[in-house]
């Protein structure tokens, strides 16, 4: 961050808060309370005329070091092209602050307090911090524009916070702490958060969770973890398709720990949308929570556990088509088993004697059922039916049983996945 050395002919090493505020002090010192200040850190509600005169030349010399002022004024800024790195950080401002310009380098209000309206609609071409400010009042940064990362770290909203038509192209950090409503919102043609980078709501406080609202924008899962969103409001949300890669971030963030907490945080967002009754998202934010579980375990890829074969079969009860494949798969195979296993032989030879009869051996073979025969026989078995002929060898026997199993078994699968897709 650039600002005037200690050194510099405008600074007053004689006020005490010359120090930490890197020499930004100007103006006459004074005693207030028996502590020496300059006129942008008095505390005196008598010196106006002093900081106006200390505010308008740093500003007309293009020194924004502000840092630990107390602003009694309402600061407007419009139509200004700001080259200089600005520090407001642990400023007090008494009035209301609007900021209608465009910041080239760095811009710090770190620990700022702000007590009356916030109104910044402002393209932010450096990196920003507001982190453990506190917004007393109403903050709006309607059609601000931050093109290098941003944090709100540890700040306190006490009013309404509005990021109307905001946009974030880089990483930004919301973990802060929201007393009122806040709200995101975008447009079709341009999203709020870009998806290259990260969007944190890690460890989000929010007096009011349902007052939090994000609309017309995109957003990937892996930003709410440690956010519990089960009841922020999901408006046009676009949320990405490819989990892996979900996990692939909240790995790289988390480490080992990112499997579980993106479970977590899918299971958030499934409560979300069904309680929203958009049970398709539901659905998806479901099996991609299993989808975690199942990559956090070593042997999560290992076809002979459970684990495996509830995802395979169906998908964990949430993919429909899967499912559906499987059934038809468990069908087909069983018929081509029929085909091939011995059952009880059901033509009766008749003596040319119409009355008499030839009594018929015990059949131990049996022989394997024809095409049309072998498929409409495995249907009747998955339909819980008793078709005949009966199973002769031990084989066919143990085909129809395993058969009479799986595949009611697999079309109860088909029909939760169904019936989640659709309904609660």
């Amino acid at each position: 961050m650039t600002s005037p050395p200690s050194n510099a002919p405008n600074s007053n090493p004689q006020c005490v808060d010359f120090k930490r505020s890197n020499g930004a002090c100007l103006g006459e010192v004074q005693k207030f309370d028996s502590v020496n200040y300059c006129a942008l850190h008095s505390a005196s509600d008598d010196r106006m005329p002093d900081f106006l005169d200390a505010f308008d030349q740093k500003v007309a010399q293009g020194d924004f070091n502000f840092a630990w002022a107390r602003v009694p004024i309402t600061i407007v800024w419009r139509d200004m092209n700001i080259t200089s790195a600005v520090d407001f950080s642990h400023a007090k401002f008494l009035s209301q602050i609007v900021l209608d310009v465009t910041f080239e380098e760095r811009v710090t209000f770190n620990g700022a307090e702000f007590n009356e309206s916030v109104v910044v609609g402002s393209h932010f071409k450096g990196p920003v911090d507001f982190s453990v400010c506190t917004f007393n009042a109403e903050t709006n940064f309607f059609r601000s524009k931050f093109s290098e990362s941003v944090t709100f770290s540890a700040a306190t909203f006490v009013g309404e916070a509005r990021f109307n038509l905001a946009v974030f192209e880089k990483d930004v950090n919301f973990s802060a702490t929201f007393r009122d409503s806040v709200q995101f919102s975008g447009t079709e043609e341009q999203s709020t958060f870009s998806l290259k980078h990260r969007v944190s709501f890690d460890s989000i406080r929010l007096d009011h969770p349902e007052l939090l609202a994000i609309m017309n924008t995109a957003c990937r899962p892996w930003w709410f973890i440690n956010s519990s969103p089960t009841k922020f409001k999901f408006i046009d949300v676009e949320w990405p398709k490819d989990h892996r890669d979900e996990i692939t971030k909240a790995v790289e963030r988390y480490d080992a720990r990112g499997y579980g907490r993106l479970s977590e945080a899918y299971r958030d967002l499934a409560v979300n949308s069904e309680e929203e009754h958009r049970y398709r998202d539901a659905s998806d934010f479901r099996y991609a929570s299993m989808e975690a579980q199942r990559f956090a375990k070593k042997d999560g890829r290992a076809f002979w556990t459970l684990h495996w074969w509830y995802w395979a079969a169906s998908g964990y009860g949430e993919r429909i088509r899967r499912a559906a494949l499987c059934l038809v798969g468990l069908w087909l195979i069983f018929g081509f088993i029929y085909m091939l296993a011995g059952f009880a032989r059901t033509d009766v030879v008749v003596s040319p004697v119409a009355t008499q009869q030839v009594a018929i051996p015990a059949d131990e073979v049996g022989k394997p059922l024809p095409l049309k025969k072998a498929l409409m026989y495995s249907l009747g078995v998955l339909s819980l039916q008793k078709p005949d002929p009966k199973p002769v060898t031990d084989a066919a026997t143990f085909s129809v049983i395993l058969e009479s199993v799986v595949g009611p078994l697999q079309a109860a699968l088909l029909i939760l996945a169904i019936r989640r897709k659709f309904m609660r």
